[in-house]
């Protein structure tokens, strides 16, 4: 069986490609890319599958589709117009009810072709299907395209004559559809933000040129995706970036126009609470999974409880929605898969991927035991980490391959038989946990020599971005491979400012940078591969001394005492107030490596650095040895990256262990999302202990 992939090659709203890639997540492979107005172009293609979600049409002289195209109708959205005249001719409902049911996007078109005598059911958006990705709060607020060209015409006089609204069109040129990077201060003063978010307000533009390829336009919407993902909040007016903001886990605020009718003729919002939806037919049972706001509103200025409630107390899409659409796909899918047998991917290490002939090694370290101090534990939950580490680094070194597979913005590789590298990613001995299956899909072939920077959950945390990715570069200097002598180098985007700076200090040109992203696969002609530095949550002893030695700092002083905070992040301390007040009082500063000008060199500076756990704690690798660490754990969320980091560089490291507000289930992965409470007299005690002379 073949599997087509619908696109929409011409449009300028990169929303499209947002909907190609949330039906892209399921296909086993894309055999090639079905274009959503010119069907006719494949029907001599064989049978395809094709997922036949999004907006439908501009051209309804290409409907329907050709008798090889097999569909699945979810998220189908008709526009008004020619396209629903197109529908309800005999030969479209004839087509229609050999394929019923039809899973609509929106409850307009669930109506119209119920009426049409169609077996039709509201399904939602397929980009409400995105997997979520832990984030952190306290990125930027991010407008997306919140005031649209032709949202200025439909503004009351009242507002289109103010002053703020004259402002804004000057700002963004007019009445234009892209509303320039200067909008920006005006989209923050007028929608009444908070003062302290307004300095981090950005614009981004859902849209792209008409003239870019497949493969452009796919990068354009990973991009928003990222961003989407980043940011603290999402108020915007498009439907593909709200429904996606919400599906990755970013509170939104969706912007509508001010027209209201009453939601009559969609049963299947009846005696649920909504009282009304907007002259669009395209939002009907999809406006109410958002909390949304009227562009009078917004630009009349929200309080403040309004902005936090929105950021806080984000609204959740509905589960049933969400499993529906997936238990739909899986089901159009599932036999096929099964035929193709989808079994994980075998793994192996580097140097017996070597011996089988399918690349070179070298080798930098060899095998070694896994050997910590034991380290302070203050507070009644007492733990040791070292239980929580491999007792056994494995080799470490670098694997050329030749036309291997490379991955996904987490940069997975596999050898050109579909050997997965299990080495080289952070999860190294313990891969089982991912159930990998080898690519199924051709991959872009790359001419040249490459390397890759790439590590998992890089793209989203400093820690990860740093630690585990770019100093993969000692390995492949130890091995005698340059970045000069590459032709590009794989990296996924940086996730932060401070991840972009030191990048930047590296000095590999930037035009030698690809950027890796979730629908990532390409096969280079040559592909350098480092080995992960050390294993998971295990640093080795080389680490602090190559960070230090590549990203040097000149400390001016030795004496500093450093909390370093989590507010406005999860897992924050909820007592943070309390346990400000009295670290200031014991000489401590106040600092978020996230804001601050040079954290690297605050670190340096520091003779005591109390924390809670996480990511900004990677920077205790520019501490000088002998600085006294201690790390605040909350109770579900206890991981040793820290005390071995601490180890690695010579640093007195001691641990406190805090409640969690929430419990998790036992046997839970991955991060816990809930703040936790440190004990006053606990934490004196502790401080007491690790700043006595």
């Amino acid at each position: 069986m073949k599997y087509g992939l619908l696109v929409h090659g011409t449009s300028g709203n990169v929303g499209d490609a947002v909907q190609s890639l949330a039906a892209l997540r399921f296909l086993p492979r894309v055999d090639r890319l079905v274009e959503r107005e010119r069907l006719g172009a494949i029907a001599s293609a064989g049978p395809v599958k094709v997922i036949m979600n999004g907006w439908w049409m501009k051209c309804p002289e290409h409907w329907p589709p050709p008798p090889n195209v097999i569909p699945l109708f979810v998220s189908f959205h008709v526009t008004t117009g020619p396209a629903r005249a197109a529908m309800v001719t005999d030969e479209s409902l004839a087509y229609l009810r050999r394929h019923e049911p039809i899973g609509c996007r929106d409850l307009d078109t669930t109506s119209f072709l119920r009426a049409a005598g169609i077996d039709a059911y509201f399904s939602g958006c397929l980009t409400m299907t995105l997997p979520p990705r832990p984030r952190k709060l306290g990125g930027e607020v991010l407008f997306v395209d919140p005031f649209r060209g032709h949202f200025f015409p439909a503004l009351p006089p009242a507002l289109a004559d103010s002053a703020e609204i004259r402002r804004l069109r000057q700002a963004a040129g007019g009445a234009s559809e892209s509303p320039a990077d200067s909008v920006d201060s005006v989209l923050a003063q007028i929608a009444g933000m908070p003062e302290a978010w307004r300095s981090g307000a950005s614009h981004h533009s859902a849209l792209v040129s008409r003239e870019i390829g497949p493969r452009e336009r796919f990068r354009a919407a990973e991009a928003m995706l990222d961003k989407l993902a980043a940011a603290r909040l999402v108020v915007t007016s498009r439907l593909h970036a709200v429904l996606p903001a919400m599906a990755l886990g970013t509170p939104a605020l969706f912007v509508l126009k001010d027209e209201g009718v009453q939601v009559s003729g969609h049963p299947d919002l009846a005696d649920k609470g909504h009282d009304c939806t907007r002259h669009d037919p395209r939002l009907p049972g999809l406006f109410e999974q958002t909390r949304h706001v009227t562009l009078s509103q917004l630009l009349g200025g929200l309080s403040d409880e309004a902005w936090r409630t929105a950021v806080e107390e984000p609204m959740r899409l509905r589960a049933n929605l969400i499993a529906g659409l997936e238990a739909r796909v899986a089901d159009f899918l599932g036999g096929d898969l099964a035929a193709e047998a989808v079994v994980p991917a075998s793994w192996l290490p580097s140097p017996e991927v070597a011996a089988r002939g399918l690349g070179r090694w070298r080798s930098v370290y060899p095998s070694a035991t896994n050997v910590r101090a034991p380290h302070a534990c203050h507070g009644a939950v007492k733990i040791d980490l070292r239980d929580l580490l491999d007792p056994v680094f494995p080799e470490a070194g670098v694997l050329e391959l030749h036309r291997p597979f490379l991955q996904g913005i987490n940069g997975r590789v596999f050898s050109s038989d579909g050997t997965l590298l299990a080495d080289h990613s952070w999860y190294g001995r313990h891969i089982d946990e991912l159930g990998l299956t080898a690519p199924r899909c051709q991959g872009e072939p790359v001419p040249g020599v490459s390397m890759s920077l790439a590590s998992d959950f890089g793209h989203k945390n400093f820690c990860h971005f740093v630690l585990d990715g770019l100093c993969r570069l000692h390995l492949f200097e130890a091995a005698g491979i340059r970045v000069e002598a590459m032709d590009r180098v794989y990296c996924p985007p940086p996730p932060s400012a401070n991840a972009r700076r030191l990048l930047d200090r590296l000095g590999i040109p930037e035009e030698k940078f690809v950027w890796l992203g979730e629908s990532t696969v390409v096969r280079p002609e040559t592909l350098h591969l480092a080995t992960f530095p050390g294993s998971r949550r295990n640093f080795p002893r080389w680490l602090p001394g190559f960070v230090q030695e590549r990203w040097p700092v000149t400390p001016s002083r030795t004496d500093r005492r450093l909390f370093v905070s989590r507010a406005g992040y999860r897992r924050a301390v909820s007592n943070e107030a309390e346990v400000r007040r009295f670290l200031v009082a014991a000489g401590f500063e106040i600092v978020d490596p996230a804001k601050a000008d040079d954290p690297q060199k605050d670190f340096a500076e520091a003779a005591v650095v109390v924390g809670a756990h996480g990511a900004a704690l990677a920077n205790l690798a520019w501490c000088r040895p002998g600085t006294r660490v201690l790390e605040l754990f909350p109770s579900d969320h206890i991981y040793p990256y820290y005390y071995a980091l601490a180890d690695s560089a010579g640093l007195e490291y001691g641990c406190l262990v805090g409640r969690s507000l929430k419990d998790r289930a036992p046997g839970d992965l991955g991060p816990s999302w809930s703040d936790f409470h440190v004990d006053e007299d606990e934490l004196a005690a502790a401080v007491a202990a690790i700043t006595a002379p």
